[in-house]
């Protein structure tokens, strides 16, 4: 049937490029567009890839020297025609991923003799979850796989045909690719073992023992050079740090620094080998579970099939051992070094090499088979599409780091404060947000690894103490440290006392007074609601707050609330009423969303606590209720 739709000559271009086609539409439809925000595993790095690309900067360990020195030029020539930096990341990704697909397709028709059988496997390989989300996010690992495809594909040429020349080439391909990712020498291991018998049989022919020696050992002095030049990108750091650039991680700026990122001393301790053989099981189930889980099982029982047909057939066994050993090296590494790896990226060189060996075991079918193989792998591709989208979209559609810019932009904080973010992907959003979009220039945008001294107050986003508690601000500003919100999921940090009370204020109880208060519509269905408390002396035990909002004339019965908001302890949970220091100010700020057919009329501002049998106790509270001039205190009987 194939044959009749095209000319076999044509075949393969006809069929990869409509796979690269499809692909390239799925990615560009899925893609990340904006700062990364998702917590995912799969995104720990890409806001730093999104911020150093377009700043030609330096990342973490190991460099990653050639990826950026290539993604830059990329991203910044797609900033000029108006694709912003973030989305120009992506693209890069989505560019070597298509590539390694296309690439992939070429690879399996050319072991399995069959281009439909090969063009569906491609398309299997691209919605696998792994494959398509480093399609679609800035990271390293999409330039890894093309790397890996054209490292095979040349081995496979020099299987038919040894040469001197193409081998050295592969060596400075392996050179490239273990610089540009350790973890591709994993693959570089089975090739060799996959090539020395040919090698020794073109060295040996014509020469005696002693001059096939003396060849093996002029060869692998060049091979040896070769792959040494691959690592020649690394020049590209210092080079960047001498040309100015404003991003470059750690210590990259000193010749220490730079061999600390090269050889991942940051995290030695990850490399360790595992010494028990109960996390050896354990990591092997993990292995497993992950290979079954991205394939589901009727695709891993399929791809045992087709790994032994490939196996029993004497042509095809040579390649079924080498990617055999391509899948035990990577599941041999994650399971002696469970700590040091994702293993989802990880193992996108054993699920392609599984992939491979579909296409190698189908080979010794008969033709119908082999196109029955083709349907039942594009009905697969179809399946694992359909279940992998939602998935990818939310990790690409999170918007968690554009609401984090967001609610730090909105901070009340002087022009020249001092802004904290932890390093990662909070850090990550503001310094896109500074450095490449231009905003919050008025301020200084520093990460947990700052130097605070002589610093009086910092202000932060409220999530940044689940890292970095009250203790260990303590430590760096001294007690007693004061925690007050700076705007909506802000708050700021110092050991300065904080203002007094504007007014006397209205007493709530304890000695604590609601000193004041602001209602500001910031949508019709939303209010910025900020409250001011003081403490004539400092209470005697913790309280809690909340705003309650109805749109009747009193708040009765739950049905009544149509809003609230709740904090454990006041400014978001962080600063107990038991450690306020008297006379002194503390604001809160809160977001409350109605329904846009009730807008309120009263609300409640409540302080209370909670006794040891649970039950709720009000130390005060005050209603306000909405007039024609604003919101006025209704008199307390």
């Amino acid at each position: 049937m194939g044959r009749r739709l095209f000319p076999k000559r044509t075949q393969p271009i006809v069929v990869t490029g409509t796979v690269v086609f499809i692909a390239t539409l799925l990615y560009a439809s899925t893609m990340m567009r904006t700062i990364s925000g998702c917590g995912h595993e799969y995104c720990v790095d890409v806001g730093e890839f999104q911020v150093a690309l377009v700043l030609w900067g330096t990342v973490h360990y190991t460099g990653y020297p050639l990826y950026m020195f290539l993604g830059s030029p990329f991203v910044t020539a797609l900033r000029l025609i108006g694709i912003p930096p973030a989305m120009g990341a992506s693209l890069y990704s989505m560019l070597w991923e298509v590539l390694a697909i296309g690439g992939l397709v070429l690879l399996i028709h050319r072991l399995s003799d069959n281009i439909w059988l090969a063009g569906s496997l491609g398309l299997l390989f691209t919605v696998l979850e792994p494959v398509w989300i480093h399609g679609v996010i800035a990271e390293v690992y999409s330039f890894s796989t093309a790397l890996s495809v054209g490292i095979l594909y040349l081995a496979l040429d020099l299987r038919e045909t040894w040469s001197d020349q193409r081998g050295w080439l592969l060596a400075l391909l392996g050179g490239i690719g273990v610089a540009h990712h350790r973890l591709l020498g994993l693959l570089l291991i089975p090739i060799g073992a996959f090539l020395l018998p040919v090698a020794l049989r073109a060295w040996n022919a014509g020469r005696s023992k002693g001059h096939t020696l003396l060849a093996a050992g002029q060869w692998c002095g060049v091979a040896w050079l070769c792959f040494a030049a691959g690592f020649l990108p690394y020049l590209d750091i210092p080079l960047r740090i001498r040309l100015g650039t404003s991003w470059f991680y750690n210590r990259a700026d000193t010749w220490a620094g730079f061999w600390h990122i090269f050889w991942a001393k940051e995290v030695s301790i990850l490399m360790e080998p595992n010494t028990k053989w109960t996390v050896w099981l354990s990591a092997l189930r993990t292995s497993f579970q992950t290979i079954i889980s991205d394939y589901t099982l009727p695709g891993v029982i399929l791809v045992g099939l087709a790994t032994l047909r490939g196996w029993q057939c004497h042509e095809t066994r040579p390649f079924t051992s080498l990617f055999l050993a391509i899948v035990l090296s990577y599941l041999l590494f994650v399971t002696f070094f469970t700590r040091a790896v994702l293993i989802q990226a990880v193992l996108i060189h054993a699920l392609m090499s599984l992939l491979i060996l579909v296409g190698i075991g189908l080979k010794s079918f008969q033709p119908r088979w082999q196109s029955l193989g083709a349907v039942l792998c594009l009905l697969w591709a179809g399946w694992l599409g359909t279940r992998n989208y939602p998935f990818i979209i939310s990790l690409t559609r999170d918007l968690t780091g554009v609401g984090y810019i967001t609610a730090v932009e909105q901070a009340e904080a002087p022009p020249g404060s001092i802004i904290m973010a932890p390093w990662g992907g909070s850090y990550f959003a503001l310094a896109y947000a500074q450095r490449v979009e231009g905003r919050m220039s008025q301020w200084q945008i520093v990460d947990h690894r700052a130097d605070f001294k002589g610093v009086d107050r910092v202000y932060t986003h409220f999530s940044t103490l689940y890292l970095f508690g009250p203790d260990w601000w303590a430590e760096r500003f001294g007690e007693p440290l004061r925690i007050t919100s700076a705007g909506p999921e802000v708050v700021m940090l110092t050991s300065e006392p904080l203002a007094s009370p504007a007014t006397p204020g209205i007493p709530i109880g304890d000695g604590i007074v609601l000193s004041g208060w602001e209602i500001r519509p910031i949508r019709p269905d939303a209010l910025h609601i900020v409250t001011y408390w003081s403490a004539l002396q400092t209470p005697s035990r913790d309280y809690s707050t909340a705003v309650y909002l109805t749109d009747r004339e009193q708040l009765l019965q739950p049905e009544d609330l149509i809003a609230q908001s709740d904090y454990a302890n006041p400014v978001y949970g962080w600063y107990p009423t038991s450690r306020w220091v008297p006379l002194e100010t503390i604001r809160e700020d809160r977001i409350l969303s109605f329904p846009p057919q009730r807008p309120p009329k009263t609300m409640v501002i409540r302080m209370y606590w909670r006794d040891e049998e649970g039950a709720f106790h009000t130390l005060g509270q005050i209603t306000l209720q909405k007039s024609a001039t604003g919101w006025e205190p209704v008199p307390q009987g």
